[in-house]
């Protein structure tokens, strides 16, 4: 069975960060080689500390809402969740 809930957006961050790190690098190295100056060492600092640090907020950000105000919301449910049909075929195909 597929795991439960959605790890999709974590799953594309954490694939695609170094990705963004080389691209930015190869940037740089592109206009260098070009002698283009359109962007300096100091610029892919710059770019390269936003990108982190926009990683770092995001993720602070899932860590409130899925640790804190998802769980709060979730304790203080007026049903039950809904059970999985599939479970009760495997129960089924046990016996």
């Amino acid at each position: 069975m597929p795991p439960h809930g959605n790890r999709q957006g974590t799953t594309i961050d954490i694939n695609y960060t170094p990705l963004d790190l080389v691209v930015i690098g190869l940037e740089l190295f592109v206009s260098k080689l070009r002698k283009q100056e359109t962007y300096s060492l100091k610029d892919t600092a710059q770019n390269i500390y936003f990108m982190l640090l926009n990683g770092i907020i995001d993720l602070l950000f899932r860590i409130i809402y899925i640790g804190f105000i998802l769980s709060f919301f979730y304790d203080l449910r007026l049903a039950e969740p809904i059970r999985n049909p599939l479970d009760i075929l495997d129960r089924i195909n046990r016996i």
